[in-house]
């Protein structure tokens, strides 16, 4: 947990705290909460080079991992797509 080379993993654990608090609350999460932390988890999936230190740390570890490749490919396709937006 106070691993240094595992501090860009932080956004991510927040993310996961942030939806087990939307979840526990005893009435219904309210639906904007949830697709805002949806849209979120889908954003941080996004892998880059050039991005902010998640992205550029998560994109190495695409490129160093066939084990992150392939679980990055589950997590896309449980996040779907994004909604299409209501005009």
């Amino acid at each position: 947990m106070h691993d240094g080379d595992f501090a860009w993993l932080h956004y991510l654990s927040e993310l996961v705290v942030q939806i087990d608090e939307l979840l526990a609350v005893d009435t219904e999460p309210l639906e904007d909460e949830a697709l805002g932390l949806l849209e979120q988890a889908r954003f941080l999936m996004i892998p880059a080079a050039s991005g902010d230190s998640f992205q550029r740390n998560y994109f190495q570890a695409l490129q160093n991992s066939p084990n992150v490749i392939l679980a990055h490919s589950d997590v896309v396709k449980l996040l779907g797509n994004r909604a299409p937006e209501i005009h």
